[in-house]
Parts: structure tokens; sequence; C-alpha cells
């Protein structure tokens, strides 16, 4: 491989599997690096080109660290392939939005459909009562997901 191969050029693929990575949580992040550095070199990217993408979100500072994220885990892949010198990841020289600790939970319209989800896979069989015994687990005791997986 050559170290300078276009950013975007790896990011090319059919539009079939466009259409299924545009259904992830990826997408909007990749599309818009996409678009902010089309045609440059993964070699010629700096922290200057980084911290112009990162303050563009600016506004948003979860976006702005989430595009942070999937990018300099691509600089690091870039790195393992050696398409860039190693210890030459731009985005570890710009530093993360502070973020606000978010709480998040269910209202009681949310319960409700839940509950009635879980009911309905119970009746069917669809999901596992395993599965289904470890989600009201997590509902009436407010442990983490791992707490609730390594229970014994």
């Amino acid at each position: 491989m050559v170290a300078g191969v276009g950013l975007v050029s790896p990011l090319r693929v059919s539009s079939a599997s466009q259409r299924a990575f545009g259904k992830t949580r990826l997408w909007p992040v990749l599309r818009g690096v996409k678009s902010y550095l089309p045609v440059t070199k993964l070699k010629d990217i700096t922290k200057a080109n980084i911290l112009k993408l990162h303050e563009k979100h600016g506004d948003i500072p979860y976006q702005a660290n989430r595009t942070r994220g999937v990018l300099s885990k691509m600089f690091n892949y870039a790195e393992d392939l050696e398409l860039r010198p190693d210890n030459s990841n731009p985005v570890l020289k710009v530093k993360p939005y502070p973020e606000k600790k978010r709480d998040r939970y269910l209202s009681p319209e949310e319960l409700k459909a839940l509950g009635k989800t879980l009911k309905s896979c119970e009746e069917t069989g669809t999901e596992s009562p395993y599965m289904i015994a470890a989600i009201k687990l997590l509902i009436l005791t407010g442990c983490r997901l791992g707490e609730i997986q390594t229970l014994k």
C-alpha cells in the first residue's frame, strides 16, 4: 500500500453497502468527514485540518467528540497499515469538548410499550426467556448491563 492513498477512496463502496451502512449510527459521522475532506491525501492531513472539522461541530459537543473518536480510530488503523508514520495521528493533538453527563429515564409510555413487547416476546417465544428476565432485572434494579450479565 502506498502512503498517500486518498482519504475518500477506501470509503467508496457499493450502493447496497452504503444503504446498509446508512442505517448505522456511524454514517452521519463519516458522511460529514467525507464531505469536509473530499480530496485530501491521508498523509497530508494535519492537526489544523482536524481542528477545523472539530470546531465545525463545536455547537454540538457530543457529535464533535464522536467524530473525533471515529477519526482517531481511522488514523490508528492507517498507521497499522503503514499508510501514515507511527505516532502521527493528528487527532490525538485535538482536545475533546467537555460533555455534560446525561441521565436518561424511560417515560411511563415507554415503560408500558416495553412491557407489552416483553410480554409478547414471552408469549410467542421469539426471545430467550433469559434475555427477557435480564431486561426486567435491568428495569427493576437499575443495575448496569455488565452487572446483570455476570450474575450467577
